[in-house]
């Protein structure tokens, strides 16, 4: 970790390990779900729903917030 905009004194700026968990979900079937005129707002709203709770999830099996 070093000063901003790159000044650095000793080594140089080394990023913290960090460990990366990915999920892929199933498909959401747009004109299936919602018909083929669906309203921009309610497929947001139920694309984000879907993908908060798939976050959620992974967050809760996590040991420590921060280091993973």
């Amino acid at each position: 970790i070093g000063f901003p905009l790159g000044l650095s004194i000793g080594t140089y700026n080394l990023p913290l390990p960090s460990k990366l968990v990915t999920q892929v979900l199933e498909p959401i079937d747009i004109t299936g779900t919602f018909g083929t005129n669906p309203d921009i707002a309610e497929v947001d709203t139920h694309v984000r729903k879907v993908m908060q709770a798939a976050l959620d999830e992974l967050a809760a099996q996590r040991r420590f917030p921060v280091l993973g």
